[in-house]
Parts: C-alpha cells; sequence; structure tokens
C-alpha cells in the first residue's frame, strides 16, 4: 500500500537534476508532459505575448518593437515587413500609402510623401562603380567581389516569381533561402543582407493556386550569379517551385548616375533592339500587358532637351505620377521604378526562370547595354550638346531619321510631291515618263543599297514611303547589337541559339512568332560609334518592281510584279530572313 505521504522523485528532462513533484518550481511541458526545472523550462519555452500559448523558444518569434516574445500566428497578424525596405515592423508603427502598402517611418517620408514631380538626384558614375550601400564584401561574409563573368561595377538586383506544387509557409521559404547563402559565405559567423520573399497574387490561377516572389537586395559582378545560384536552388529544394505562364523575371539595374539625356539614348537603344530582344522570348512576353514595348515614336525624341521634357516624353505627353502601380511600369524597360521609389532601372522582358545560365546572360547582356548608353549620352553630351541641348542637333538622333537624304539637294523635296500618291496601276491618259522614272527608280535605290533586278525598275512610289517613314521601321541587326554593347561570344551564342529554336521547331506559331517580332520592322541599321551615328545597312520592306516591257509594250493595267521582291541586303527574304537580321 502507497504512503500518501510518499514523495514523488524525477530528474529535469534537460539538466537532470532532482526534482521533488511537490515543489512549485516543477513546470511540465505542454507538447512533452515532461518535467523541468524552472531555469532549465525559462531556457526552453517562453509564453505568446499576445495568446499566452507555451511556445519553444527556437520558434517564437521575437519583436523588436515590444522586445516580447510571439507564436508564429500571432506574430503574423502583429507584424509586417516594410514594402520598400523589408524591415520588420509591429502594426502599431506602420505607415500605410494609398496602395495599402505598409512602410516603415523612413521610407513612408521618402518614398509616399513625395511630391508630384521627379527629384533628380544624379551621382558621379565613380560612385556608383565604387558605393557599398547594398550587399559587399566585409559586412556580409565574403573577401571580395568580381567580375569574371558579370564585368559591370553596377548593383544588379532581381525579382524572381514562382509557383509551388503546395501551399508552403513563405516565411519558413525565406529563412531556408537566407540561411542557404549565409552558409555558402566563407565566413558563416556573418549574418549577409537579409533577402525578402514574399506572397504575389499575379501568379496565382486555378492552375497554379500557390506561389511567390523572391526579392534579392542588389549584388555587384560574380556574388550575384552565386547567390542567385544558392537561392534558386533551395526554393526547388525546399519549396518544390517552378515557374509557370503567369510568371516573369524581374532585373533591376542601378542607374543613379543617370541623367535624361542618359535615359533618352538607354530609350531609343531599347526601342531599336527590342524585335530582336522579344525573339529570344515565349510569344506571351511580347503579347502580354505586364512587359509591353517602349511607347515613344521616334519623331517625338527629337523634342526633349531637358530633365522636364524627358519625364513628359517617357510619360506620353502626361506629367509625372506619384503612384507606384503606374501603367509605365508594365513596359519592358520600366523607369518609373527608378522616378518614383529609387530602385534602379527594372527590364521586365523576360519569362519566369529559375535557371542560373539564363540569369547569367540576361545579366550580362543588360548591364553591359546600361553601361555603353550611358557611356554614349555621355560622349553626345560632350561632342554634340551644349549643357542641356536640343537632342534633334544630335548625329544620333538626325542620322536615325535620315536627314543625310539631304544630301539631294531640293530633288528629293521634287520626288515627293511628285509621287505622293502611291499607285497600282495607271489609267489611260496618265502622264508616265519611263526614262525620268527609270532615272528617279535608280537614284533612290542607290541610296536605299538595293540590288539591280534584271530587266526591272524598282517602284518609286514605294521607296518614297518607306524612306519617309523608315525611322519608324527601324530594327538594329543582331550582330550590331551584339557588337556595339560588346556582348561576349558565349552569351551571343546563347541567344542566337535561344532564337534558333522557335526557327528550328517548324511550327507556324513559332514561325509567326518571329514574324511578329519584326512586323513593320524592315529598315536595318547599325551603330558607328566613331561617329555616333546610325547607318542603314539593309532593307526588308517589300519594294515592288515595275516590268519595264510591260510598261513599254502599254500593258498599263498591272506595272509591277504582284509577286512583289522581297530584298534584305539582296537575298529573298523568306529563305534568308532571320540569318540577315543577324548578320
Amino acid at each position: 500500500m502507497s504512503n500518501d505521504n510518499e514523495v514523488v522523485m524525477m530528474q529535469c528532462q534537460e539538466c537532470s537534476v532532482d526534482l521533488d513533484e511537490s515543489r512549485d518550481d516543477v513546470l511540465y511541458s505542454g507538447d512533452s508532459d515532461e518535467p523541468y526545472c524552472l531555469e532549465c523550462y525559462n531556457e526552453e519555452y517562453t509564453s505568446c505575448y499576445e495568446c499566452s500559448t507555451e511556445t519553444l523558444r527556437i520558434d517564437s518569434y521575437h519583436s523588436e518593437y515590444t522586445t516580447e516574445e510571439y507564436c508564429r500566428d500571432c506574430y503574423d497578424e502583429h507584424h509586417m515587413e516594410c514594402y520598400n525596405c523589408s524591415r520588420t515592423l509591429h502594426s502599431d508603427e506602420v505607415h500605410w500609402d494609398d496602395q495599402d502598402e505598409p512602410h516603415c517611418e523612413d521610407c513612408y517620408d521618402e518614398v509616399c510623401t513625395r511630391s508630384e514631380e521627379v527629384e533628380w538626384n544624379v551621382y558621379n558614375n565613380q560612385f556608383v562603380k565604387d558605393n557599398d550601400a547594398f550587399v559587399s564584401p566585409g559586412k556580409d561574409g565574403y573577401d571580395k567581389d568580381t567580375f569574371n563573368q558579370i564585368t559591370s561595377r553596377r548593383y544588379v538586383g532581381v525579382e524572381v516569381e514562382f509557383n509551388t506544387i503546395d501551399d508552403v509557409y513563405i516565411r519558413d521559404i525565406m529563412d531556408e533561402v537566407n540561411f542557404a547563402i549565409k552558409n555558402s559565405r566563407k565566413n558563416e559567423r556573418v549574418m549577409p543582407t537579409w533577402d525578402k520573399v514574399v506572397s504575389d497574387g499575379s501568379v496565382t490561377d486555378s492552375s497554379h493556386p500557390y506561389g511567390g516572389e523572391l526579392v534579392m537586395s542588389p549584388r555587384r559582378g560574380d556574388m550575384f550569379l552565386h547567390d542567385i545560384d544558392v537561392a534558386t536552388n533551395t526554393l526547388k529544394n525546399v519549396a518544390d517551385a517552378y515557374v509557370s505562364v503567369r510568371c516573369g523575371l524581374h532585373l533591376h539595374i542601378d542607374v543613379r548616375d543617370y541623367d535624361w539625356y542618359h535615359f533618352h539614348v538607354l530609350t531609343l537603344m531599347t526601342k531599336l533592339i527590342e524585335p530582336n530582344i522579344f525573339s529570344f522570348l515565349p510569344p506571351s512576353r511580347r503579347e502580354g500587358r505586364w512587359s509591353r514595348p517602349v511607347s515613344q515614336a521616334v519623331q517625338s525624341f527629337q523634342y526633349v532637351d531637358d530633365r522636364d521634357s524627358f519625364i513628359e516624353f517617357y510619360y506620353d505627353g502626361n506629367s509625372y505620377d506619384n503612384e507606384k502601380y503606374h501603367d509605365k511600369r508594365y513596359h519592358g524597360l520600366n523607369l518609373h521604378c527608378h522616378f518614383q521609389a529609387n530602385q534602379g532601372l527594372e527590364i521586365r522582358y523576360h519569362s519566369g526562370t529559375m535557371s542560373t545560365e539564363k540569369l547569367k546572360h540576361w545579366t550580362i547582356f543588360w548591364t553591359n547595354v546600361v553601361d555603353v548608353c550611358y557611356d554614349i549620352a555621355e560622349r553626345m553630351k560632350s561632342e554634340q550638346l551644349s549643357q542641356y541641348g536640343d537632342f534633334s542637333t544630335s548625329s544620333v538622333w538626325k542620322s536615325i531619321m535620315s536627314k543625310d537624304i539631304k544630301r539631294f539637294g531640293s530633288r528629293f523635296d521634287n520626288l515627293k510631291e511628285k509621287y505622293r500618291v502611291m499607285k497600282s496601276s495607271y489609267d489611260d491618259g496618265d502622264y508616265f515618263n519611263l526614262d525620268e522614272y527609270q532615272k528617279d527608280s535608280e537614284l533612290l535605290r542607290r541610296y536605299l543599297s538595293l540590288p539591280k533586278q534584271v530587266g526591272k525598275v524598282y517602284h518609286v512610289e514605294s521607296m518614297v514611303k518607306f524612306i519617309l517613314e523608315r525611322h519608324e521601321r527601324t530594327v538594329m541587326s543582331m550582330s550590331s547589337m551584339f557588337e556595339l554593347f560588346n556582348i561576349p561570344g558565349d552569351t551571343r551564342k546563347y541567344f542566337v541559339d535561344r532564337r534558333n529554336k522557335f526557327k528550328d521547331r517548324n511550327s507556324s506559331d513559332d514561325y509567326n512568332h518571329l514574324v511578329n517580332c519584326y512586323r513593320r520592322k524592315d529598315a536595318i541599321v547599325k551603330f558607328d560609334t566613331d561617329s555616333l551615328k546610325f547607318k542603314f545597312i539593309g532593307c526588308a520592306e517589300v519594294i515592288a518592281t515595275i516590268d519595264r516591257a510591260m510598261i513599254t509594250d502599254n500593258q498599263t493595267e498591272i506595272p509591277y510584279d504582284q509577286a512583289q521582291t522581297y530584298c534584305i541586303n539582296g537575298h529573298n527574304i523568306d529563305d534568308e530572313m532571320w540569318n540577315n537580321y543577324i548578320s
């Protein structure tokens, strides 16, 4: 028979000290019902500040604002991240913007209370190359930045949209990504700059119900590739992450050294290479609303001569609006995020990917574009603009607008007047001087560098119309694009192979995709860096030819060949089109 006064002895689950059940300092854990001494219990467990639920300390969340511990559910209910800088905030210290996004006080003052005018804070180019405002050696646990693959010194950030097979807790994914990056560092005792993983409703639908977005702080050079490789592999391994057609990749490049004329050159160059860019990517990127092409007409570039006029130009004749989700945000070349939130320019063209190889070549390409456009603008300003001069006086703009046609004097103006109406046939009694027509045709054929056609004369009306319109139909050849922006050989090959995949699959959809990329983009140019001029090097326009014999025999109902000869540097467009766009 047991003694009711018998003392029950036990040991602390953690330190094994003997315990007397009758003592007040014996505590039991809720999850295991094991005994602990008071000291060990307080080391292992805490009580949620909000709901008082017992929580393992390793599973609790500490609030810097209240200095208390929380269970996961209560922490998420009362805490959130600043939309701009990712700092964790308690609900009592959040400032909400017009889009119901949370901000810390500093970011709210900087971003959300800005005036309705763009604040131009242009930094020195050397500062952009040297500053350590973001991820950098020392404070992030690695020795030095290297530039063996990505040679640009600019900071680069990235947003990787993704889907997941199951409903995975976003905070857990973020922790896994950041600790994986930390563990990849040489100095594992240093906690690197924290990267975000956030929810993103734009990537989900009934077919892909779960998803999010990895938002990585800016890095330089090869460290960008190292960390993005670690992060995306962690997403795939921990969260079974994948990309769907709803996902995109957004590259942010530091352009704090850009003034209006730098942005002007970049916007023009981007417009001229966009057909090539879209030819590397799935049709959804060209057709969708998230990565629209440059909207400004080439003609309108002439009206920019200072910062204010560039803002009006970029916002399509409208004034700047501080709204974060402005419509201009959803272009492949997004400058709004730079003007609105100092987040650098954003390149939105690319479809979703977690391939480090794709990210490498994409980053090499666009950082080179940004660097070269900066250098061109600096030369243009020093050699051709006076202070903040008129862009229309520059050789860059004049050459794209066919101003060199003036070497023909008034003759081209006479041709415009004579052939202002484009005719497909001539009626009885119409005046038609074949000798004069042939001379006019030959003059324009030479100007356009079209090949001679035996027994035929190029249709003058077509050539006049093409010359007058071709600045809006201009595309830079792919090889000229690679050469101008110093794209290395393996990256050139990568992009040509990407484009050729559409061509080689021999499906009508893929062929039509390529055709649509270059639709009405048939005046092919290269850029000469010595003269800062564009040079027209080929024509992919349908230039009809008139059969001399038909006119001589008074067969004037159809004076030009309805088959319509296609010319690109003297080749048939159906057989050679894609090769000649890159040659």
